[in-house]
């Protein structure tokens, strides 16, 4: 068990996670498309919006709006913020802009709860965290191990546990930091977070996405591995 993380271990076996690197579509040319976050191979693909946040709590994107959404919705549009959009600007009160680069951990928890229904293994995972957080536990990690995962742009630890293991990675000030990428050992689903940006997105079987779209605990857009993520906060990068 990883001291710092309660349910997770050391993943042990580096050839059972080298399969993701390949399975993903370069990030060059850009813009960034799904494919290079989550395997093309799977079925169905989602888009899951992180919400943003009112003086009340959590708000879906589709609230905020007071309409359905399209899959292609950048957040910038949704509120009607231009191109010059920093990262530390902010929303008009009592507006707070989304998570960036980690699902709220209810959302987390809530998406590890439905996928546990779509997958033979729910008991054995794999959780893949950037190694360039700057916690103190992730800076001792850098004196023990090395990445076994080496995404683009994103070396990672890798770890093993059960599903509900996704909502363990926190600091000890109480910053919750969803996994950089997670998915279980019979492969049947993938979820990636980057580390920047107000959404993730997942692949699955048809159903699995199906459920994720029709849930009330977190709000996903059904979309495709080809379509473009959504650069919010931060200007679009266009083709050449």
């Amino acid at each position: 068990m990883v001291a710092a993380f309660p349910g997770l271990h050391w993943n042990d076996d580096p050839h059972a996670v080298v399969w993701v690197r390949f399975a993903l579509r370069p990030w060059h040319p850009l813009p960034l498309r799904i494919a290079s976050l989550v395997p093309a191979a799977f079925a169905a693909h989602g888009r899951i919006l992180h919400p943003l946040r009112d003086d009340t709590g959590s708000v879906r994107w589709s609230q905020y709006a007071g309409r359905a959404l399209d899959s292609d919705i950048r957040f910038n549009e949704l509120v009607g913020l231009s191109d010059d959009f920093v990262r530390h600007s902010t929303l008009p009160p009592p507006w707070h802009q989304p998570d960036d680069g980690s699902l709220p951990r209810s959302v987390c928890a809530a998406l590890a709860t439905i996928l546990a229904g779509f997958t033979a293994t729910p008991e054995d995972c794999f959780f893949a965290l950037w190694v360039g957080y700057g916690w103190s536990e992730i800076q001792q990690l850098k004196t023990e191990r090395k990445p076994q995962l080496g995404l683009e742009h994103r070396d990672c630890y890798v770890f093993r546990g059960p599903i509900t293991a996704a909502i363990a990675v926190e600091s000890r000030d109480g910053w919750f930091q969803s996994p950089t990428a997670w998915w279980p050992a019979d492969r049947a689903w993938f979820v990636a977070t980057d580390v920047d940006g107000y959404c993730s997105y997942v692949g699955a079987s048809a159903d699995a996405i199906d459920a994720l779209v029709a849930s009330t605990d977190v709000e996903v857009l059904a979309c495709r591995s080809d379509d473009f993520i959504d650069p919010s906060p931060y200007p679009p990068r266009r083709p050449g």
